[in-house]
């Protein structure tokens, strides 16, 4: 029943939106380790400006972890159901590993 009115017009209306994005404006970084990203979170068909702190990890040849902790504001989405069980600023927890298509 959940994961069925998560879907629905109430929550991200799956139907209409298949796909949560990230659409990267600019990069930056000041050592190996760290980078900003400056971009908008798209759910819905509704942006927010989103910009992340990234933890930078090469963890061999051909491959670059990303990690960062972060906040989305659920309202500013229109994500307006369930008040009582979800808080009005939604934690996310990212992990990306690019890999060289060239290894």
């Amino acid at each position: 029943m959940r994961d069925g009115h998560l879907r629905s017009r109430a929550f991200f209306h799956a139907k209409r939106h298949r796909h949560l994005r990230y659409e990267v404006h600019s990069i930056w970084g000041r050592d190996p380790a760290w980078a900003r990203v400056d971009g908008e979170l798209v759910v819905a068909g509704r942006r927010t400006q989103l910009p992340l702190d990234v933890t930078l990890r090469v963890p061999g040849p051909g491959l670059l972890e990303l990690a960062c902790q972060t906040q989305v504001d659920r309202i500013a989405l229109g994500i307006r159901g369930a008040r009582a069980m979800v808080p009005r600023a939604v934690e996310l927890d990212l992990a990306i590993t690019l890999r060289s298509a060239l290894t």
